[in-house]
This record gives C-alpha cells, sequence and structure tokens, in this order.
C-alpha cells in the first residue's frame, strides 16, 4: 500500500526496536480484585500524622473507609498504638467487617491488633512494603481529604486558623464528602 502511494520501492524491517521497547516500557498495572456487594464487605485503613497538637491535644489522623457504600470514618488519635482501641470499640458498635485491609505499618501490624480481628472474625490483608498502589483508595482518600482541610483553612484570607484547627477542618471535610460523593448502592449517597 505505502508502495503504491509513494511511487518507490519500501523494505519494512519486521524486527522490534531494542530501544523503542526500552523506551515504552512502564510497571505492570496491579490486578483488581473483585469489589464488594455489601456494605463491611472490605474496609481499608490509612494512618496520616504527625500534625500539629489539635485542641484536644492529638496528631495523628485515621480514616477508614467502607469500600461498598464510600463512607469514611475519620479519626484523631494521640498516638498510632490507640488504633487496636478502635477496632475494638468498632467490634463493640456491632459493625460487622469482613475484610480489613492496610498497609504494612506497625500500628495494623501488630499482636493486639490481630488478635483483635481474630476474634472479630475478620480477615486481614496488608499491603506489600513500601508499595502504596496495593492500599490506592486508602492513599487518595486521605489525599483527598488533607488537601480539602488545606482549601477550607486558605478559603478565606480574611481568617487566620490557628494549626491546631486541622482536626476540626478535617472533621468539616469528611462530613462533606460523605455526602456529596459517590456510593455503590444506587440512589445514594455514602
Amino acid at each position: 500500500m505505502l508502495q503504491k502511494e509513494l511511487g518507490m520501492s519500501i523494505h519494512l524491517n519486521n524486527k522490534p526496536c531494542e530501544s523503542r521497547i526500552y523506551g515504552k516500557a512502564h510497571r505492570l498495572p496491579f490486578g483488581t480484585r473483585k469489589k464488594a456487594s455489601s456494605p463491611g464487605e472490605l474496609v481499608s485503613a490509612d494512618v496520616c500524622g504527625l500534625f500539629d497538637y489539635s485542641f484536644q491535644k492529638k496528631r495523628f489522623l485515621v480514616v477508614f473507609k467502607d469500600s461498598y457504600t464510600k463512607f469514611r470514618y475519620s479519626f484523631m488519635i494521640k498516638e498510632k498504638s490507640v488504633l487496636k482501641l478502635m477496632l475494638a470499640h468498632a467490634k463493640n458498635l456491632g459493625h460487622s467487617v469482613k475484610e480489613f485491609l492496610s498497609d504494612n505499618g506497625i500500628e495494623f501490624n501488630n499482636k493486639e491488633v490481630c488478635t483483635i480481628l481474630l476474634q472479630a472474625g475478620i480477615t486481614k490483608r496488608l499491603t506489600a512494603p513500601y508499595t502504596p498502589q496495593q492500599n490506592g483508595g486508602s492513599e487518595r482518600e486521605m489525599r483527598t481529604i488533607i488537601e480539602m482541610e488545606r482549601s477550607l483553612k486558605y478559603s478565606n484570607p480574611d481568617v487566620n486558623y490557628p494549626a491546631a484547627m486541622w482536626a476540626e477542618l478535617v472533621n468539616k471535610a469528611v462530613y462533606i464528602l460523605n455526602r456529596t460523593g459517590k456510593s455503590s448502592v444506587e440512589g445514594a449517597s455514602p
């Protein structure tokens, strides 16, 4: 076809070009899991901090997100070791969680948390070390919440919020996101 259009003889080399192959190389995408089909089927979590002390003297933010309803729960805590108490509290409230996804940090990967999850019949799934892509939903969620907190903080140039106000602004951001985001449940917000 090219020979006919150009009016000259063309010899195509069908061998792969190594430099092009290397130039186009990229990481393969992580496999996708089946989507959650009911509330509590998969809950992911992430911890963020060391923030300035809030008014309640807390420095860390923990966000739990239900993969089906997309509902977020945010908690401010003083230290990362308090997470085991939060998981026990969720169990006492009757929240039925089937699978718990988190990064490989010591705040989730320790004996106390494992015991609480085992007693509640919750399967624990940890991501590979230094692979935030495997817990991408929680990582993106945390980034969205922090960015929204900053936007709220700097939205009015006439107001100079104290650094300790971060916890209240995070709560406001999560409140807004829970009422405006998408949900797997048709016709319902998280």
